[in-house]
């Protein structure tokens, strides 16, 4: 099974649901999973495992 990376880092804790962009910068995105959306709240489990992957790669 194959892994797909959709980010270089792990995006911000309350970076966009579909895609972790920043509200600030997002406006309407395009991408291939959900296409043109504009910007959703994560899910707090979203938020907890994006806090998880950050905290990992800053300790590694």
């Amino acid at each position: 099974m194959r892994t797909r990376v959709r980010h270089n880092t792990a995006p911000s804790p309350n970076g966009c649901r579909r895609c972790g962009h920043e509200l600030r910068a997002h406006g309407f995105q395009f991408c291939r999973a959900t296409g043109l959306h504009p910007w959703e709240p994560p899910t707090d489990k979203q938020r907890k495992a994006r806090m998880l992957a950050r905290a990992r790669l800053l300790s590694s």
